[in-house]
């Protein structure tokens, strides 16, 4: 599949389908190659990140993907200072990462917040992540709290409801989530 696509959009939209399949190398380098030809698309850059996130998870270089997933987020961000899905994401990272190099539970929760408010509270997953923030920061009062409010999302229900009830058993045991 060494096919030159015509613009970065097309390799966009491959990236997506590769990471789709799980193809999380090909749809880094696609993104990266969109990346080349429109740099500051803080979309892109997130999507990457994500990608670098998820590919690390249960492996070896789990910590190099996450520095990369991090620098991908903080670069989103740098573009685009309200741009609250990366934000939300690198809270995530922050919050529920098994790496102590990349954990940090007040940036978590501050950027959480964050992309809570640019959301004007209407997001059952940046609320979600909120519930892991307080949680990493040891206030599990407010880690319940929150994931029962992003339990009255149907469509965070619908999409991570059995794990967000998991997390609410973790939290009433006083243990924060860990991905």
């Amino acid at each position: 599949m060494n096919q030159k696509l015509k613009d970065a959009d097309e390799y966009a939209k491959r990236a997506w389908q590769h990471f789709l399949a799980a193809q999380y190398d090909k749809s880094i380098q696609d993104y990266s190659t969109a990346l080349t030809l429109k740099p500051d698309n803080e979309v892109w850059l997130d999507l990457r990140g994500f990608v670098w996130h998820i590919k690390g998870i249960g492996r070896n270089d789990r910590l190099d993907c996450e520095r990369r997933a991090i620098a991908d987020y903080t670069e989103a961000i740098r573009v685009n200072p309200k741009y609250a899905n990366a934000i939300n994401n690198r809270a995530w990272l922050f919050a529920t990462t098994l790496e102590n190099e990349c954990r940090n539970g007040p940036l978590a929760l501050e950027e959480a917040k964050k992309a809570c408010e640019l959301s004007g509270w209407r997001n059952g997953g940046y609320i979600d992540t909120l519930s892991v923030a307080y949680a990493e920061t040891g206030d599990f009062e407010r880690a319940t709290q929150f994931q029962k409010k992003a339990l009255e999302f149907p469509d965070f229900v619908q999409s991570d409801g059995e794990e967000a009830r998991e997390k609410l058993k973790l939290f009433k045991l006083k243990q924060p989530y860990r991905q």
